[in-house]
């Protein structure tokens, strides 16, 4: 499988910063996390985490992001 990590972190996340894309994750299957982008100038701060995450959406809605939904549970042989 090919990792487009470098694409995320070269290509997309100068097309995001570009267009005003405050926040965005990085999904890690194989290691199984999440990493959150924050694009403020004039360095973007990168967390990686396996915690929930909150994230605002707009000035009146925030979500929450539960990283350990993204990864199936592994199951013994």
């Amino acid at each position: 499988m090919m990792s487009t990590q470098s694409n995320d972190r070269g290509f997309k996340q100068t097309l995001y910063r570009e267009q005003g894309v405050g926040t965005y994750l990085i999904v890690d299957p194989i290691g199984e996390t999440v990493e959150r982008i924050q694009q403020s100038d004039p360095e973007c701060v990168s967390i990686a985490t396996s915690q929930a995450l909150q994230l605002s959406v707009c000035e009146t809605c925030e979500i929450e992001v539960e990283p350990s939904r993204f990864f199936p549970k592994r199951r013994n042989a």
